[in-house]
């Protein structure tokens, strides 16, 4: 009897139990979760620590782990990039077709700005790069396609593990002193210009200071403001004889250049052209020069002379200020006046040849305390009856100096 109630006991229990777990199996059995994307077919590529990247011209889609999408606004039938979703940190190549087969030529401004990209392939449809499009990026090496026509101000700025740059085309190179292509690449050592391109952009390298060798194309007309301002590893370049303008500040502050040769079509220097180039020691003038501008050399303290071109005619206030081992120097008979502390504190000045032309010398030109030396083609009464205004403020040096009369340039020599 005691056994038969146990067994009933038992079948009881595991009856119960049957019917909790009966329970607990009642509902859904699939999760409600679902990811779905709305992009496009692959578009574009990266290598390196990064993987594949889609396109998409929709503004909704997360881009699956591992993918980078880059984003596209279309118009007029070409389309623009406009950014990427997600962090490349590779090489990321820009195709030349959306997903949607349309033709790729602009990249918008800020698109890449400040990513970690290490690498960038532009396709050959590619025509514009916005402002600072890559400025701050990781980029290593870049090559521009031919296609380009306008790269704007502070695309690859301060890309500052960028070593090497090749140019191709002939594209407008945007920007200003400050906001240059490429100014601010600190790490920048060397840049080959392909033959074809006309003009080099304001502030284009500026501060690009280990940038040690440039070769310029032949066709290349002119050199931007600022163009090489502050490369200070830069000690010597080859300009081309198409070469027309060098604006102002073009290689300003570039404190390891020693020598350069001015082509002939150059007929002026812009103001500080070479300023605070304390390495320069060689510089070769053209003939045809006509004027040298406020301030070129200033600051060139191992210059220690120069032929100055025989049609010269314009001299500018402080040309040669604190050329402090200038020793002597020749000035055409074209000149005219002398300008504003055209020779201060170029304190190894000794000897100067002046020409009969000269009307006026103005404050402080010779304002320097060294003994000085003049040499005229005149005689004394020459001298007496030209009637040159001298400033009597920074100019002791002129009225003190001693005269070698009917001299000519030669004697200098």
């Amino acid at each position: 009897m005691k056994n038969n109630k146990f067994l009933l006991c038992i079948v009881t229990v595991l009856f119960a139990a049957s019917l909790l777990l009966t329970g607990c199996s009642d509902g859904p059995s699939s999760s409600s979760g679902s990811s779905s994307t709305s992009g496009s077919s692959s578009s574009g590529s990266t290598s390196g620590s990064s993987s594949e990247s889609t396109g998409s011209s929709s503004g909704s889609e997360t881009p699956e782990p591992g993918k980078v999408t880059l984003t596209y606004e279309v118009s007029g039938g070409t389309a623009t990039v406009t950014g990427v979703r997600g962090n490349p940190t590779g090489t990321v190549t820009i195709p030349e077709k959306t997903p949607d087969g349309v033709t790729v030529t602009r990249i918008n401004s800020y698109a890449f700005y400040n990513s970690d990209l290490t690498g960038v392939v532009l396709p050959d449809t590619l025509t514009y790069i916005g402002d600072y499009a890559f400025a701050g990026s990781a980029l290593k090496q870049l090559v521009l396609p031919n296609s380009l026509k306008i790269v704007g101000k502070a695309a690859f700025s301060a890309c500052r593990s960028m070593t090497t740059v090749v140019l191709n085309g002939d594209p407008e190179y945007q920007g200003s002193a400050s906001t240059g292509v490429f100014s601010g690449c600190d790490q920048l050592q060397t840049v080959t210009i392909a033959n074809g391109l006309t003009q080099l952009g304001d502030g284009m390298f500026a501060h690009c200071t280990k940038l040690s060798a440039v070769v310029l194309p032949d066709t290349l007309t002119r050199i931007g403001e600022s163009a090489f301002f502050s490369c200070h590893a830069l000690k010597r370049i080859t300009l081309p004889d198409a070469l027309t303008i060098l604006d102002k500040n073009a290689f300003a502050d570039c404190k390891a250049l020693q020598s350069i040769r001015i082509p002939a079509k150059v007929k002026s220097l812009s103001a500080n052209t070479f300023v605070r180039c304390r390495a320069l020691t060689s510089v070769t003038l053209p003939d045809t020069m006509t004027s040298i501008g406020d301030g070129a050399f200033s600051g060139c303290i191992a210059l220690e002379g120069l032929e100055l071109p025989g049609n010269l005619q314009l001299l500018g206030a402080s040309a040669f200020e604190g050329c402090t081992h200038l020793k002597q120097i020749v000035l055409p008979e074209g000149i005219g006046t002398l300008a504003e502390s055209v020779f201060q504190d170029c304190s190894q000045l000794q000897k100067v040849y002046l020409p009969r032309n000269l009307s006026k010398v103005c404050n402080g030109a010779f304002r320097f305390s060294q003994p000085l030396t003049v040499y005229w083609s005149g005689s004394a009464n020459d001298w007496t009856r030209a009637g040159i205004s001298i400033s009597q403020y920074g100019n002791d040096a002129l009225v003190k100096a001693s005269f070698i009369y009917n001299a000519t340039p030669n004697a200098l020599k």
